[in-house]
């Protein structure tokens, strides 16, 4: 009996058993095969150049500095802004000096007054003078006849007293009109002298009034901008700076390249972060000392007046003719990936397959990048159709 069971038992583990197997299918994934533009890579003869680095320098620099400390009201340009001379930057407020004006332009006006009332004072005090010296005159002789009578005793005491008095009152009032002359004439000094004083005085306010318009002294361009409206500015700091428009690109050559280097000689100058690239400039300056530390020279390119962004600092490469030709890999530009720091190009393979390929860079050319590593002549590199390249795509050779 217990023999049956075991029979039993192990009949049901075996047919448990072979009912959880499955069968496993091999999924090869399926190759699909598209058509893809590619370009054969080719070691042709190209020009040998050697590049260097520099910055853009601006002939003339200009920090403009305000004259007077005040409240900015206005600002009428913004960094890269084309500028003409004459041309408003900055109005300050200009509300307190237009009031000293006008206190200044009063006060004249008051002391112009009292001037003329000091020069009509004057003429009376002249006249009175005049009348004063006559009377004097006439007084002083009746005085000195009387006199004379008197010592005779031909005149009473009286009447010597009252000429004498008569005399004395003439002498008094002449010096009255002589002093009232003298005033009169003082006042007109103090008057002339205030209203030269206050001249002056209308002369620097106008002038401080003048600061508050702060306008461009050269024809150039913004190259940077440090004052909004609303801000106090402070004498003696530079809230604009205005570069002229004729940049030049100083490069530093290293000291071996020093006999290549010829002035009106063709070069390239390309700056960084910008479309903007020369491939027709000159050299139109050289500096032959050698710096000791970095065994450079200085060269100067004259860069062409454009409307755009260029301003001094813009960081850049110079390119020159080294050598003759020799053979390069050049690939077009638009084969080239670029993953950050580094730069791959799709590479085929006779059986269609796809290797993404890590190259080496060198000059660009127009639509073309020199490969300096990486590739090797006869090999066919993916010039477009990226999106369609997968990891189960081949190309149909």
């Amino acid at each position: 009996m217990l023999f049956k069971w075991l029979v039993f038992y192990l009949v049901i583990v075996l047919s448990m058993a072979s009912c959880t197997q499955k069968e496993t299918v091999d999924i090869k994934p399926k190759i699909e095969n598209v058509n893809l533009p590619t370009t054969l890579v080719e070691s042709t003869f190209m020009p040998n150049y050697s590049t260097s680095t520099g910055l853009v320098e601006a002939s003339q620099t200009v920090y403009i500095q305000p004259q007077i400390s005040e409240i900015v009201d206005k600002v009428t340009v913004e960094e890269g802004s084309i500028v003409k001379t004459g041309q408003l930057l900055v109005e300050l407020n200009s509300e307190n000096i237009k009031h000293e004006i006008k206190a200044i332009e009063s006060n004249i006006a008051g002391q112009i007054d009292m001037r003329n009332q000091a020069i009509n004072a004057i003429s009376l005090a002249k006249y009175s003078i005049d009348a004063k010296e006559a009377d004097c005159e006439l007084k002083e002789k009746r005085f000195k006849r009387i006199d004379q009578l008197h010592n005779l005793n031909s005149a009473t005491d009286d009447e010597y007293d009252n000429a004498l008095a008569q005399l004395k009152l003439a002498k008094a009032v002449l010096s009255q009109s002589k002093s009232d002359l003298e005033m009169a004439q003082n006042k007109l000094l103090q008057s002339d002298s205030a209203i030269n004083s206050l001249k002056e005085n209308l002369a620097q306010a106008k002038i401080k009034l003048s600061y508050t318009r702060i306008l461009s002294p050269i024809n150039g361009v913004v190259s940077h901008k440090m004052v909004n409206c609303g801000d106090l500015v402070s004498v003696g700091k530079s809230i604009i700076v205005l570069e002229n428009d004729n940049y030049k690109f100083v490069a530093n050559i290293p000291a071996q390249n020093i006999n290549l280097i010829k002035l009106k000689m063709p070069v390239k100058v390309a700056l960084e972060n910008s479309d903007k690239k020369f491939d027709n400039l000159t050299v139109d300056e050289i500096l032959p000392n050698v710096d000791p530390n970095s065994r450079t020279f200085k060269i100067k390119i004259k860069l062409p007046h454009l409307n755009t962004g260029i301003k001094s600092g813009i960081y850049g490469t110079v390119s020159f003719l080294t050598s003759s030709c020799e053979k390069k890999i050049m690939l077009p530009i638009v084969s080239v990936i670029n993953r950050g720091q580094l730069s791959y190009v799709y590479v085929t393979h006779s059986d269609g397959s796809i290797e993404f390929r890590l190259v080496s860079l060198g000059e660009k050319i127009n639509d073309k990048v020199e490969i300096i590593s990486g590739l090797n002549s006869g090999e066919k590199v993916v010039i477009g159709g990226f999106d369609l390249i997968k990891n189960n795509v081949r190309v149909n050779n």
